[in-house]
Protein backbone atom coordinates (compact mmCIF):
# COMPACT_ATOMS: atom_id res chain seq x y z
CA UNK A 1 0.00 0.00 0.00
CA UNK A 2 1.38 3.42 -0.60
CA UNK A 3 2.77 5.31 2.24
CA UNK A 4 1.26 8.30 1.61
CA UNK A 5 -1.94 6.55 2.13
CA UNK A 6 -1.08 5.17 5.20
CA UNK A 7 0.52 7.87 7.28
CA UNK A 8 -2.67 10.01 6.08
CA UNK A 9 -5.53 8.05 7.37
CA UNK A 10 -8.99 9.73 8.62
CA UNK A 11 -7.52 12.41 6.70
CA UNK A 12 -8.83 14.37 3.76
CA UNK A 13 -8.51 17.16 1.39
CA UNK A 14 -11.02 20.01 -0.53
CA UNK A 15 -9.44 21.85 -2.58
CA UNK A 16 -6.42 22.89 -0.46
CA UNK A 17 -7.66 22.56 3.01
CA UNK A 18 -6.83 19.12 4.99
CA UNK A 19 -10.09 17.44 6.76
CA UNK A 20 -10.22 14.90 9.37
CA UNK A 21 -13.14 12.20 8.65
CA UNK A 22 -13.87 9.38 11.32
CA UNK A 23 -16.66 7.39 11.68
CA UNK A 24 -18.31 7.70 14.72
CA UNK A 25 -18.77 3.60 16.91
CA UNK A 26 -21.84 2.70 16.53
CA UNK A 27 -22.62 2.24 20.16
CA UNK A 28 -22.19 5.65 20.87
CA UNK A 29 -23.47 7.01 17.35
CA UNK A 30 -26.79 7.88 18.06
CA UNK A 31 -26.51 9.82 21.63
CA UNK A 32 -23.47 11.39 19.51
CA UNK A 33 -25.61 12.65 16.83
CA UNK A 34 -23.55 11.72 13.97
CA UNK A 35 -22.26 8.83 12.11
CA UNK A 36 -19.55 10.68 10.98
CA UNK A 37 -17.47 13.43 11.90
CA UNK A 38 -15.93 15.47 9.54
CA UNK A 39 -14.13 18.84 10.46
CA UNK A 40 -12.01 21.18 8.87
CA UNK A 41 -7.99 21.27 10.56
CA UNK A 42 -7.79 24.84 9.23
CA UNK A 43 -4.68 24.67 7.52
CA UNK A 44 -3.39 23.45 4.08
CA UNK A 45 0.07 22.02 5.00
CA UNK A 46 -0.13 18.45 5.27
CA UNK A 47 2.15 17.90 8.04
CA UNK A 48 0.81 20.44 10.08
CA UNK A 49 -2.73 18.62 9.49
CA UNK A 50 -1.49 15.00 10.61
CA UNK A 51 -0.60 16.56 14.06
CA UNK A 52 -3.74 18.06 14.36
CA UNK A 53 -5.70 15.17 12.94
CA UNK A 54 -3.66 12.84 16.03
CA UNK A 55 -4.65 16.09 19.00
CA UNK A 56 -8.16 15.67 17.41
CA UNK A 57 -8.86 11.69 17.28
CA UNK A 58 -7.52 11.55 21.13
CA UNK A 59 -10.25 14.23 21.99
CA UNK A 60 -13.07 12.32 20.16
CA UNK A 61 -11.43 8.75 21.81
CA UNK A 62 -12.21 10.41 25.01
CA UNK A 63 -15.49 12.10 24.45
CA UNK A 64 -16.99 8.42 23.07
CA UNK A 65 -15.68 6.54 25.99
CA UNK A 66 -16.72 9.37 28.41
CA UNK A 67 -20.31 9.04 26.54
CA UNK A 68 -20.13 5.12 27.02
CA UNK A 69 -19.93 5.93 30.92
CA UNK A 70 -22.93 8.03 30.91
CA UNK A 71 -21.31 11.74 30.54
CA UNK A 72 -22.15 14.22 27.91
CA UNK A 73 -19.84 15.03 24.57
CA UNK A 74 -20.36 18.58 25.27
CA UNK A 75 -18.63 18.84 29.04
CA UNK A 76 -15.51 17.37 27.08
CA UNK A 77 -15.51 19.49 24.00
CA UNK A 78 -15.69 22.74 26.48
CA UNK A 79 -12.51 21.40 28.23
CA UNK A 80 -10.50 20.54 25.30
CA UNK A 81 -11.58 24.25 23.54
CA UNK A 82 -10.49 26.06 27.30
CA UNK A 83 -7.12 24.04 27.08
CA UNK A 84 -6.01 24.88 23.39
CA UNK A 85 -7.14 28.60 24.41
CA UNK A 86 -4.58 28.05 27.99
CA UNK A 87 -2.04 27.09 25.47
CA UNK A 88 -1.79 30.00 22.68
CA UNK A 89 -2.87 27.32 19.85
CA UNK A 90 -5.57 27.93 17.36
CA UNK A 91 -8.74 26.09 17.30
CA UNK A 92 -8.56 23.05 15.76
CA UNK A 93 -11.96 22.95 14.25
CA UNK A 94 -13.89 25.75 12.01
CA UNK A 95 -15.95 28.09 13.87
CA UNK A 96 -17.41 29.84 11.09
CA UNK A 97 -19.05 27.56 8.07
CA UNK A 98 -16.67 27.62 5.12
CA UNK A 99 -18.37 28.07 1.43
CA UNK A 100 -19.51 25.08 -0.09
CA UNK A 101 -18.11 25.29 -4.08
CA UNK A 102 -19.18 23.18 -6.35
CA UNK A 103 -16.48 20.95 -6.58
CA UNK A 104 -17.16 20.32 -3.15
CA UNK A 105 -20.86 19.03 -3.52
CA UNK A 106 -19.21 16.58 -6.32
CA UNK A 107 -16.60 15.06 -4.08
CA UNK A 108 -19.26 14.65 -1.74
CA UNK A 109 -21.45 13.22 -4.20
CA UNK A 110 -18.16 10.64 -5.64
CA UNK A 111 -17.59 9.61 -1.68
CA UNK A 112 -20.70 8.55 -1.06
CA UNK A 113 -21.41 6.79 -4.53
CA UNK A 114 -18.18 4.90 -4.15
CA UNK A 115 -18.72 4.42 -0.66
CA UNK A 116 -22.57 2.39 -1.55
CA UNK A 117 -20.37 0.59 -4.47
CA UNK A 118 -17.68 -0.51 -2.01
CA UNK A 119 -20.48 -1.77 0.15
CA UNK A 120 -22.41 -3.76 -2.32
CA UNK A 121 -19.19 -5.17 -3.80
CA UNK A 122 -18.16 -6.59 -0.32
CA UNK A 123 -14.96 -3.73 -0.45
CA UNK A 124 -16.14 -1.64 2.87
CA UNK A 125 -17.14 -2.71 6.46
CA UNK A 126 -19.22 -0.43 9.32
CA UNK A 127 -15.45 -0.31 10.43
CA UNK A 128 -13.47 0.86 7.15
CA UNK A 129 -11.07 3.67 7.86
CA UNK A 130 -10.54 6.61 5.26
CA UNK A 131 -7.78 4.83 3.64
CA UNK A 132 -9.97 2.02 2.58
CA UNK A 133 -12.43 4.46 1.31
CA UNK A 134 -9.80 6.26 -0.65
CA UNK A 135 -9.11 2.72 -2.06
CA UNK A 136 -12.28 1.80 -2.62
CA UNK A 137 -12.90 4.85 -4.63
CA UNK A 138 -9.82 4.67 -7.24
CA UNK A 139 -11.75 1.36 -7.77
CA UNK A 140 -15.01 2.65 -8.42
CA UNK A 141 -13.67 5.39 -10.89
CA UNK A 142 -11.51 2.73 -12.70
CA UNK A 143 -13.81 0.64 -12.96
CA UNK A 144 -17.11 2.16 -13.63
CA UNK A 145 -18.65 4.35 -16.26
CA UNK A 146 -20.65 6.18 -13.10
CA UNK A 147 -16.98 6.83 -11.28
CA UNK A 148 -15.32 7.90 -14.57
CA UNK A 149 -18.50 10.68 -14.93
CA UNK A 150 -18.11 11.98 -11.42
CA UNK A 151 -14.51 12.19 -11.55
CA UNK A 152 -14.34 14.02 -15.14
CA UNK A 153 -17.54 16.44 -13.42
CA UNK A 154 -15.25 17.17 -10.46
CA UNK A 155 -12.07 17.67 -12.88
CA UNK A 156 -14.66 20.40 -14.37
CA UNK A 157 -15.16 22.44 -11.60
CA UNK A 158 -11.76 22.57 -10.09
CA UNK A 159 -10.72 23.67 -13.58
CA UNK A 160 -9.09 20.97 -14.74
CA UNK A 161 -10.50 18.71 -18.08
CA UNK A 162 -10.55 14.62 -18.73
CA UNK A 163 -8.92 13.45 -21.84
CA UNK A 164 -12.43 12.47 -23.55
CA UNK A 165 -13.84 15.74 -22.43
CA UNK A 166 -11.22 17.81 -24.24
CA UNK A 167 -11.11 15.44 -27.27
CA UNK A 168 -14.81 15.90 -27.67
CA UNK A 169 -14.49 19.83 -27.81
CA UNK A 170 -10.74 18.90 -29.82
CA UNK A 171 -12.63 16.84 -32.42
CA UNK A 172 -15.84 19.27 -32.73
CA UNK A 173 -13.31 21.82 -34.58
CA UNK A 174 -10.62 19.65 -36.10
CA UNK A 175 -9.97 19.64 -40.00
CA UNK A 176 -10.88 15.17 -40.70
CA UNK A 177 -13.31 13.43 -41.49
CA UNK A 178 -16.03 11.87 -39.35
CA UNK A 179 -14.83 8.21 -40.24
CA UNK A 180 -11.11 9.63 -38.05
CA UNK A 181 -13.07 11.18 -35.89
CA UNK A 182 -14.61 8.25 -34.96
CA UNK A 183 -11.58 6.16 -34.90
CA UNK A 184 -9.80 9.02 -33.00
CA UNK A 185 -12.59 8.81 -30.21
CA UNK A 186 -12.22 5.64 -29.50
CA UNK A 187 -8.83 5.75 -28.56
CA UNK A 188 -8.99 9.54 -26.91
CA UNK A 189 -11.81 7.79 -25.04
CA UNK A 190 -9.60 4.51 -24.13
CA UNK A 191 -6.76 7.11 -22.91
CA UNK A 192 -9.92 8.63 -20.93
CA UNK A 193 -10.42 5.17 -18.94
CA UNK A 194 -6.39 4.43 -17.95
CA UNK A 195 -4.48 8.02 -17.91
CA UNK A 196 -5.59 11.36 -15.42
CA UNK A 197 -6.79 14.21 -16.56
CA UNK A 198 -4.80 16.39 -19.28
CA UNK A 199 -2.74 18.74 -17.42
CA UNK A 200 -1.63 15.24 -15.24
CA UNK A 201 -0.13 13.56 -17.95
CA UNK A 202 3.46 13.47 -17.97
CA UNK A 203 6.44 11.78 -20.33
CA UNK A 204 6.46 8.68 -18.04
CA UNK A 205 2.71 7.57 -18.07
CA UNK A 206 2.17 9.16 -21.90
CA UNK A 207 5.20 5.94 -22.11
CA UNK A 208 3.73 3.75 -19.89
CA UNK A 209 0.07 4.02 -21.87
CA UNK A 210 1.45 3.61 -25.86
CA UNK A 211 3.66 0.95 -24.76
CA UNK A 212 0.64 -1.25 -22.99
CA UNK A 213 -1.84 -0.40 -25.70
CA UNK A 214 1.30 -1.83 -28.24
CA UNK A 215 0.38 -5.41 -26.77
CA UNK A 216 -1.97 -5.48 -28.16
CA UNK A 217 -2.22 -3.58 -31.20
CA UNK A 218 -0.78 -3.36 -34.64
CA UNK A 219 1.79 -0.73 -35.79
CA UNK A 220 -0.18 1.13 -37.80
CA UNK A 221 -3.24 1.49 -35.39
CA UNK A 222 -0.80 2.27 -32.68
CA UNK A 223 0.31 5.10 -35.04
CA UNK A 224 -2.89 6.39 -35.37
CA UNK A 225 -2.94 6.67 -31.99
CA UNK A 226 -0.11 8.16 -31.30
CA UNK A 227 -1.79 10.65 -34.00
CA UNK A 228 -4.62 11.33 -32.44
CA UNK A 229 -3.43 11.82 -28.72
CA UNK A 230 -0.84 14.55 -30.31
CA UNK A 231 -3.26 16.52 -32.21
CA UNK A 232 -5.70 17.13 -28.89
CA UNK A 233 -2.41 17.46 -27.31
CA UNK A 234 -1.52 20.86 -29.47
CA UNK A 235 -4.84 21.42 -29.01
CA UNK A 236 -4.68 22.53 -25.89
CA UNK A 237 -0.95 24.17 -26.47
CA UNK A 238 0.60 20.93 -24.30
CA UNK A 239 3.71 19.23 -25.85
CA UNK A 240 2.86 16.52 -28.10
CA UNK A 241 6.51 15.05 -28.27
CA UNK A 242 5.76 13.33 -25.19
CA UNK A 243 3.51 10.65 -26.86
CA UNK A 244 6.10 9.95 -29.91
CA UNK A 245 9.61 10.37 -28.15
CA UNK A 246 10.54 6.73 -27.49
CA UNK A 247 10.98 3.62 -28.83
CA UNK A 248 7.34 1.38 -29.11
CA UNK A 249 7.43 -2.41 -29.55
CA UNK A 250 4.31 -3.37 -30.96
CA UNK A 251 3.19 -6.67 -30.04
CA UNK A 252 0.78 -7.73 -32.74
CA UNK A 253 1.97 -8.11 -36.33
CA UNK A 254 0.67 -6.22 -39.56
CA UNK A 255 -2.33 -8.93 -40.49
CA UNK A 256 -2.46 -9.20 -44.25
CA UNK A 257 -5.83 -9.53 -45.96
CA UNK A 258 -6.95 -12.55 -48.32
CA UNK A 259 -9.10 -11.70 -51.59
CA UNK A 260 -11.92 -13.26 -51.53
CA UNK A 261 -12.12 -16.79 -54.45
CA UNK A 262 -15.49 -17.13 -56.64
CA UNK A 263 -16.63 -20.06 -53.97
CA UNK A 264 -16.46 -17.75 -51.63
CA UNK A 265 -18.47 -15.73 -52.81
CA UNK A 266 -21.26 -17.88 -53.90
CA UNK A 267 -20.93 -18.85 -50.44
CA UNK A 268 -21.36 -15.34 -49.18
CA UNK A 269 -23.99 -14.75 -51.08
CA UNK A 270 -26.12 -17.39 -51.13
CA UNK A 271 -26.18 -17.10 -47.42
CA UNK A 272 -26.90 -13.62 -46.32
CA UNK A 273 -29.95 -13.29 -45.57
CA UNK A 274 -30.38 -9.35 -45.87
CA UNK A 275 -31.06 -7.33 -49.09
CA UNK A 276 -29.81 -4.52 -48.00
CA UNK A 277 -25.93 -6.18 -47.02
CA UNK A 278 -25.58 -8.06 -50.62
CA UNK A 279 -26.43 -4.35 -51.99
CA UNK A 280 -23.40 -3.20 -50.45
CA UNK A 281 -21.40 -6.23 -51.22
CA UNK A 282 -21.73 -5.93 -54.85
CA UNK A 283 -21.00 -2.70 -55.07
CA UNK A 284 -17.76 -2.97 -52.88
CA UNK A 285 -17.12 -5.78 -55.18
CA UNK A 286 -17.45 -3.62 -58.84
CA UNK A 287 -15.79 -0.60 -57.21
CA UNK A 288 -13.62 -1.16 -54.41
CA UNK A 289 -14.74 1.04 -52.44
CA UNK A 290 -14.59 0.86 -48.44
CA UNK A 291 -17.16 -0.01 -45.61
CA UNK A 292 -17.43 3.95 -45.16
CA UNK A 293 -17.33 4.74 -48.66
CA UNK A 294 -20.30 2.45 -49.69
CA UNK A 295 -22.08 3.97 -46.33
CA UNK A 296 -21.87 7.82 -47.88
CA UNK A 297 -21.75 7.34 -51.74
CA UNK A 298 -23.69 9.47 -54.14
CA UNK A 299 -25.32 8.85 -57.29
CA UNK A 300 -25.68 11.78 -59.90
CA UNK A 301 -28.28 9.62 -62.48
CA UNK A 302 -28.14 12.36 -64.93
CA UNK A 303 -24.57 11.39 -65.69
CA UNK A 304 -24.56 8.29 -64.24
CA UNK A 305 -21.88 8.34 -61.82
CA UNK A 306 -20.82 7.19 -58.43
CA UNK A 307 -19.56 9.77 -56.19
CA UNK A 308 -17.38 9.51 -53.43
CA UNK A 309 -16.67 12.55 -51.55
CA UNK A 310 -14.04 13.37 -48.71
CA UNK A 311 -16.10 13.16 -45.89
CA UNK A 312 -17.22 9.51 -47.32
CA UNK A 313 -13.41 8.49 -47.87
CA UNK A 314 -10.16 7.67 -45.83
CA UNK A 315 -8.16 9.63 -47.91
CA UNK A 316 -7.32 12.51 -50.22
CA UNK A 317 -6.43 10.43 -52.70
CA UNK A 318 -10.20 8.46 -52.04
CA UNK A 319 -12.13 11.22 -53.25
CA UNK A 320 -12.66 9.79 -57.02
CA UNK A 321 -16.08 9.92 -59.27
CA UNK A 322 -16.25 6.55 -61.24
CA UNK A 323 -18.95 5.33 -63.77
CA UNK A 324 -21.48 3.16 -62.56
CA UNK A 325 -21.42 0.07 -64.30
CA UNK A 326 -24.12 -1.07 -65.67
CA UNK A 327 -25.02 -4.23 -64.06
CA UNK A 328 -24.78 -1.94 -60.87
CA UNK A 329 -27.29 0.27 -62.10
CA UNK A 330 -30.56 -0.64 -60.24
CA UNK A 331 -28.69 -1.69 -57.09
CA UNK A 332 -27.28 1.59 -56.40
CA UNK A 333 -30.49 3.16 -57.03
CA UNK A 334 -31.75 1.30 -54.30
CA UNK A 335 -28.77 1.77 -52.08
CA UNK A 336 -28.87 5.54 -52.39
CA UNK A 337 -32.73 5.68 -51.15
CA UNK A 338 -31.97 3.12 -48.45
CA UNK A 339 -28.41 2.51 -47.39
CA UNK A 340 -26.48 1.32 -44.45
CA UNK A 341 -24.42 2.87 -42.12
CA UNK A 342 -20.69 2.15 -42.09
CA UNK A 343 -20.92 0.80 -39.16
CA UNK A 344 -23.88 -1.14 -39.18
CA UNK A 345 -22.07 -2.41 -42.81
CA UNK A 346 -18.78 -3.78 -40.50
CA UNK A 347 -21.40 -5.54 -37.62
CA UNK A 348 -23.73 -7.41 -40.38
CA UNK A 349 -20.90 -8.75 -42.54
CA UNK A 350 -18.73 -9.58 -39.77
CA UNK A 351 -21.78 -11.92 -38.06
CA UNK A 352 -22.02 -13.22 -41.58
CA UNK A 353 -18.19 -14.19 -42.48
CA UNK A 354 -17.54 -15.92 -39.18
CA UNK A 355 -20.90 -17.95 -39.26
CA UNK A 356 -19.47 -19.39 -42.47
CA UNK A 357 -15.62 -19.84 -41.04
CA UNK A 358 -13.82 -17.13 -42.22
CA UNK A 359 -11.23 -16.08 -40.26
CA UNK A 360 -9.10 -12.40 -39.79
CA UNK A 361 -7.41 -12.58 -43.12
CA UNK A 362 -10.85 -12.06 -44.98
CA UNK A 363 -13.26 -9.10 -44.23
CA UNK A 364 -15.05 -6.43 -46.10
CA UNK A 365 -12.23 -5.00 -47.18
CA UNK A 366 -10.84 -8.15 -49.16
CA UNK A 367 -13.63 -6.92 -51.61
CA UNK A 368 -11.34 -4.50 -52.45
CA UNK A 369 -8.76 -6.51 -52.98
CA UNK A 370 -10.05 -9.19 -54.91
CA UNK A 371 -11.13 -6.20 -57.35
CA UNK A 372 -7.91 -5.38 -57.65
CA UNK A 373 -6.37 -8.63 -58.52
CA UNK A 374 -9.05 -8.92 -61.09
CA UNK A 375 -8.06 -6.02 -62.65
CA UNK A 376 -4.91 -6.92 -62.45
CA UNK A 377 -5.64 -10.48 -64.00
CA UNK A 378 -7.55 -8.32 -67.15
CA UNK A 379 -4.67 -6.79 -67.65
CA UNK A 380 -5.66 -3.15 -66.19
CA UNK A 381 -2.89 -1.15 -65.83
CA UNK A 382 -1.63 -1.07 -62.29
CA UNK A 383 -1.94 3.13 -62.61
CA UNK A 384 -5.44 2.84 -63.78
CA UNK A 385 -6.48 0.19 -61.26
CA UNK A 386 -5.21 2.11 -58.21
CA UNK A 387 -7.20 5.55 -59.36
CA UNK A 388 -10.35 3.42 -59.42
CA UNK A 389 -10.17 2.01 -56.23
CA UNK A 390 -9.01 5.30 -55.16
CA UNK A 391 -5.06 4.83 -53.63
CA UNK A 392 -2.76 7.33 -55.07
CA UNK A 393 -0.12 5.99 -58.03
CA UNK A 394 3.46 5.76 -57.08
CA UNK A 395 3.97 6.85 -60.81
CA UNK A 396 5.03 10.84 -60.77
CA UNK A 397 2.75 11.45 -63.29
CA UNK A 398 -0.34 9.33 -62.26
CA UNK A 399 0.57 10.97 -58.92
CA UNK A 400 0.48 14.30 -59.82
CA UNK A 401 -1.81 14.47 -62.70
CA UNK A 402 -4.34 10.94 -62.33
CA UNK A 403 -7.08 13.30 -60.45
CA UNK A 404 -7.67 15.31 -64.08
CA UNK A 405 -8.39 12.44 -66.37
CA UNK A 406 -11.85 12.00 -67.93
CA UNK A 407 -13.49 9.50 -65.87
CA UNK A 408 -15.27 8.33 -68.86
CA UNK A 409 -12.17 5.89 -69.49
CA UNK A 410 -13.17 4.19 -66.67
CA UNK A 411 -16.69 2.74 -68.09
CA UNK A 412 -15.66 0.20 -70.20
CA UNK A 413 -13.21 -1.46 -67.35
CA UNK A 414 -15.87 -1.93 -65.05
CA UNK A 415 -18.76 -2.59 -67.39
CA UNK A 416 -16.44 -5.55 -68.35
CA UNK A 417 -16.11 -7.14 -65.10
CA UNK A 418 -18.33 -9.71 -64.71
CA UNK A 419 -19.67 -11.21 -61.15
CA UNK A 420 -23.19 -12.40 -61.76
CA UNK A 421 -22.05 -15.86 -61.72
CA UNK A 422 -20.90 -16.10 -58.48
CA UNK A 423 -23.05 -12.95 -56.41
CA UNK A 424 -26.35 -13.87 -58.16
CA UNK A 425 -29.67 -11.86 -58.23
CA UNK A 426 -29.30 -8.70 -54.97
CA UNK A 427 -32.28 -6.43 -56.29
Amino acid sequence: MPRMRTVNYDLKRRGKTWYVRKRVPSDVAIVYGKTVVEESLKTRDVMEARRRRDVRLKELDAIWQNLREGGSSSELEQLYKAHQQEQGEPPLLSTEAEPVTASDVLREELDAAAIRWGVRAGHLEDSSSSDDIAIVRDRYVDQTNEGRDLRDRLAAATGSISIKVAGEAWLAVANVTEGTKTEYRRFLNRASEVLPIVDRVTPTLARKFIQGEAKKRSRKSIANQQTALCGLWSHEGLDPSIWKRFRVDVGVAKLNRDIWTEDDLKLLFAKCKSVRLKRAMIIALYTGTRAMEVAGLRYDEERDLIIIDRESTKTDAGVRVLPCPAVLRSVIKEWVRQPMSKQSISNRFSELKSSLGFGRTKVFHSFRHTLLSRLHSDGVQEATAQLIVGHRPNNITYGTYGNKVDVEIFRPILDALDWQGVVGEVG
